[in-house]
């Protein structure tokens, strides 16, 4: 769907695929836009690929591809224009289409790390960064379905602390936070990359 396909982070192979793509099809607009002349525009077309690579591979690919999509412009024009067309006029276009195309692949590289840092967020435990609730009990569904079809064992280890309360109460939250970030590093110390930890709420654990 439309949310996975946004939040897809794709490998490196997958990446540098998406960047030559998209260097390539920049080229081939430019090419186009030669053989065709100054009377249609390709603002949409020059831009399309930088904000693909800024999507996927960071806006400081996108700021490359933005300046050789202008520079790509740039010499189509000048060409189309001929030795007595005055310059100043498409350096000024040029550097135009440079802050635009930068600006927009600053604005849809930030748009995707918040996007990543939001999503997040909203399946990490805030304090520990352990899974929250929500993903725990995701993850643990997808576990306990692999673990039926392959016939194999599956634990569940709740864990509570005891008199945690006594510690907010005397202590006070600040060292009832400083105890919780203990538990879950040494939860995550202590199990195999396969096991699933997690914080259900509270002073509440739990590991699959």
């Amino acid at each position: 769907n439309l949310k996975a396909l946004l939040l897809w982070q794709p490998g490196f192979l997958i990446r540098s695929g998406i960047l030559v793509l998209c260097v390539l099809i920049t080229l081939l607009v430019g090419y186009l836009h030669t053989l065709t002349g100054l009377a249609y525009e390709f603002h949409v077309f020059f831009i399309l690929p930088v904000l693909v690579v800024s999507w996927f591979n960071g806006k400081q690919f996108g700021y490359a591809v933005a300046v050789l999509a202008a520079v790509e412009w740039f010499i189509a024009d000048r060409s189309l224009a001929g030795d007595q067309a005055n310059v100043l006029p498409l350096i000024f276009n040029t550097l135009m289409r440079v802050a635009i195309f930068v600006s927009g692949a600053w604005l849809i590289g930030d748009m995707r790390r918040v996007l990543m840092r939001e999503s997040r967020l909203a399946r990490e435990d805030a304090l520990t960064q352990l899974p929250n609730r929500l993903e725990f009990y995701e993850r643990g569904q997808q576990a306990f379905s692999q673990a039926q079809r392959q016939g194999a064992s599956f634990t569940a280890v709740f864990i509570d602390l005891d008199r945690f309360k006594e510690v907010n109460d005397t202590l006070g939250h600040d060292t009832g936070d400083a105890l919780l970030t203990a538990v879950a590093r040494i939860v995550r110390e202590q199990v195999r990359a396969s096991d699933i930890p997690g914080r259900l709420g509270g002073d509440e654990f739990a590991l699959l």
